[in-house]
């Protein structure tokens, strides 16, 4: 039997996840929204999508997404690559290792967002900045990334496996 190291790492390659796609309601206007990892898994994002339609009022809206543990406090954020204007309606995407960009053109905004492991009742908050009256979020989808961790957490540590359980877990059941 040889030990081996079971559990969440930041390029997961053991147990078994799942991918879903996440559709929020719109919130209301003016404000960002926020998605609650829920108890069952841990989480990353693979992908998020929203719009942002701005107002006529002149501002200067920055946009700014903030990855917060169980407790509210920070654990990454990705903040604005460029601002956004009024009377404007710009696709937002966040992606892992995603080259910042801000067309003006085709209007879409693209970010890279952190692939951190949130634990269940982690948050993920969007909020506009100077957001005006008018302002409204819609198309909210997250592409999430979902580990099954089992009622006791995430199976963590160095367990003993023998050769034909390490086989086994590499091609699944």
């Amino acid at each position: 039997m040889t030990d081996v190291l079971h559990g969440l790492t930041s390029d997961y390659s053991h147990g078994r996840g799942f991918s879903e796609v996440v559709a929020i309601a719109n919130p209301a206007v003016a404000v960002g929204f926020t998605y609650t990892v829920d108890g069952h898994y841990w989480q990353r994002v693979a992908s998020l999508s929203f719009v942002h339609t701005s107002d006529a009022n002149a501002a200067s809206r920055q946009v700014l997404l903030v990855q917060k543990d169980a407790s509210g406090a920070v654990l990454d954020a990705s903040p604005p690559a460029a601002v956004q204007v009024a009377s404007k309606a710009y696709t937002y995407i966040y992606r892992p290792n995603a080259a910042a960009i801000n067309d003006t053109v085709s209007l879409v905004n693209v970010q890279a967002i952190n692939p951190i492991f949130l634990p269940p009742l982690s948050t993920i908050v969007v909020t506009i900045g100077s957001a005006q009256a008018g302002d409204q979020i819609s198309a909210i989808r997250f592409y999430m990334e979902k580990f099954d961790t089992g009622p006791a957490g995430p199976p963590t540590s160095m367990v003993a496996e023998t050769m034909v359980q390490g086989t086994t877990e590499r091609l699944g059941d």
